[in-house]
């Protein structure tokens, strides 16, 4: 089965350069066929199958690549684990089993994951893009400040992130990515961020908005339970004065033998 799985791969060999970029990747339907022994530090590529054997890159320990033709008695399957990438049209699925390998492509789950994010795609192309709000965008941005300080913003790579990839195909995602672009230059402005080319990077004054924006929520709504408090306390007073009333109405009711 190992040698099934490996010679299967082959039918369709990577190419030395390829781009996992898009749109370039648009045009990928290969693989890219691995194998690696960890006890004697032993990397092997294949390239190709040929009449004379796999046509292959070595490495070995520090050793760089050696261009070698390998025989399937030079490949022990107890030895080597495998390794299969299959670039297809912008996806990459990796198999180290080489019968869940041989299994996939027999139900072709590549067209199977193709065909369920289309799906997925067109339900997605009708809903509406939320556009997030300047603090809540800044925020975000912090935090990625603070997980990476050396991150910068690129508005297109941003919004892939929030979104996941569908965003790229949404059809209003010009309009989005130009509102985005008009938060983030709104910031470079007030002095949040400052920008590099066509990025951006997170300043310090972005803490001190932070800290301000949150300060002024927090004492917005401590005015709103304040004037909660006082309403309740404004209604209690009338409530207890319409009691008197009541009372002493009730009382000279009494006293005038009309009750």
């Amino acid at each position: 089965m190992f040698f099934r799985a490996l010679n299967k791969a082959l039918e369709k060999p990577a190419p030395q350069r390829f781009t996992t970029s898009w749109p370039g990747a648009q045009e990928n339907d290969f693989y890219s066929v691995k194998l690696e022994d960890s006890d004697s530090n032993t990397r092997i590529l294949i390239r190709n199958r040929k009449t004379t054997g796999y046509e292959a890159l070595v490495w070995r320990g520090e050793q760089s690549g050696k261009e070698k033709t390998l025989t399937e008695r030079d490949i022990d399957p107890a030895t080597f684990d495998l390794r299969i990438e299959h670039y297809y049209q912008g996806y990459q699925f990796n198999y180290t089993d080489p019968g869940k390998f041989l299994l996939m492509e027999l139900i072709r789950w590549h067209k199977i994951v193709k065909y369920r994010d289309r799906v997925s795609q067109s339900l997605y192309n009708k809903k509406r893009l939320v556009r997030e709000e300047r603090m809540e965008l800044l925020r975000h941005l912090v935090e990625r400040k603070i997980d990476n300080p050396r991150d910068e913003i690129y508005p297109l790579m941003l919004a892939v992130q929030k979104y996941s990839r569908k965003w790229l195909y949404h059809p209003d995602k010009d309009k989005h990515k130009a509102h985005l672009e008009l938060v983030l230059d709104s910031f470079v402005d007030s002095g949040e961020l400052t920008k590099n080319g066509t990025n951006y990077v997170v300043t310090g004054k972005a803490l001190v908005t932070l800290s301000e924006f949150e300060l002024n929520v927090q004492r917005h709504q401590d005015q709103i339970k304040t004037a909660k408090v006082g309403n309740r306390l404004t209604w209690a007073i009338v409530i207890v004065g319409i009691a008197g009333i009541l009372s002493q109405a009730w009382m000279w009711a009494i006293e005038q033998g009309v009750m």
